[in-house]
């Protein structure tokens, strides 16, 4: 089984980043390369916003169709026909999200003599 692993990142006007990871089978082996995995993706959404929801969608976003949108509203079997399919990331260690800022300290005690 091939994986893309897509990790989809927003910074926002005071500079944190909101992100997610996406995974996605390969099923085609038309597909070898990431510009053909985003190839496949642009036709994904291009078909599905030619739709009458996926049309609804776009049009009520102004226009724009991005990753959250994808992630959110693309059927699978657009999916599929264009050689992927969504699948659910894979978890292999413990992950966290943490603040940059995060003071790690709890507990400040005067060094002692050497």
């Amino acid at each position: 089984m091939r994986i893309a692993t897509i990790h989809i990142v927003q910074h926002n006007e005071i500079g944190i980043p909101r992100q997610f990871t996406m995974e996605l089978e390969i099923l085609s082996d038309n597909i070898q390369t990431q510009e053909d995995i985003m190839d496949a993706i642009h036709a994904a959404c291009n078909e599905y916003v030619a739709t009458h929801s996926g049309k609804y969608i776009y049009e009520n976003n102004y226009h724009n169709f991005n990753w959250a949108d994808f992630e959110a509203n693309i059927p699978g079997y657009f999916c599929v026909k264009h050689g992927f399919k969504r699948i659910q990331p894979r978890k292999t260690a413990l992950e966290l999200t943490v603040d940059w800022d995060e003071q790690l300290v709890t507990e400040y005690k005067e060094p002692k003599e050497e």
